[in-house]
């Protein structure tokens, strides 16, 4: 004879949870999850930082996926300096930054007796558009700005970068 089920009931889950691919609480942490668009177009800053502090408070850390697409930054990213076991993992993603100076900044050089340790970068792609505002000059001014940073390391113990792409 058929039984019947007691369920309780549970609260409602958001339809695209946080963490995981595709639903699963794997300790993948998916940028795009976060409000990050990866269009080219909209400003990806904001969400992908708070993907970044957000990882530096879990424990254990999750591996922040950043799917295929076009990210926006228009400020550097950082990494604290008390940062541990953080990977970052985008192969056929590209940081489009519009940054004059890094993209990423990893650890600090002011923080004393404190280092970021155990960094992990795959895959990425770095491509710098130059500054979102550049100053207005003269015409027959040439204007100069610092080359363009993908990653600036500073105080990091343990940094591990494969299979990067970095280009102007």
């Amino acid at each position: 004879p058929l039984q019947r089920r007691h369920t309780t009931t549970q609260p409602h889950q958001p339809s695209t949870p946080l963490l995981g691919h595709q639903g699963d609480d794997s300790g993948v942490l998916n940028v795009r999850r976060l409000g990050a668009v990866g269009d080219g177009l909209a400003d990806d800053t904001a969400a992908i930082q708070h993907a970044l502090e957000l990882a530096e408070r879990s424990s254990p850390p999750p591996m922040l996926l950043f799917p295929a697409g076009d990210y926006r930054v228009s400020a550097t990213l950082n990494i604290s300096c008390h940062a541990t076991d953080i990977t970052l993992s985008g192969y056929q993603a590209t940081l489009v930054a519009y940054v004059n100076g890094p993209t990423l900044s990893i650890g600090d050089a002011v923080t004393p007796h404190a280092s970021a340790r155990r960094i992990t970068v795959l895959g990425l792609a770095f491509r710098s558009q130059g500054p979102s505002n550049p100053v207005a000059q003269p015409q027959h001014a040439t204007i100069k700005y610092p080359q363009a940073v993908a990653i600036r390391v500073q105080a990091v113990v343990g940094l591990f970068l494969r299979d990067l792409y970095v280009s102007q």
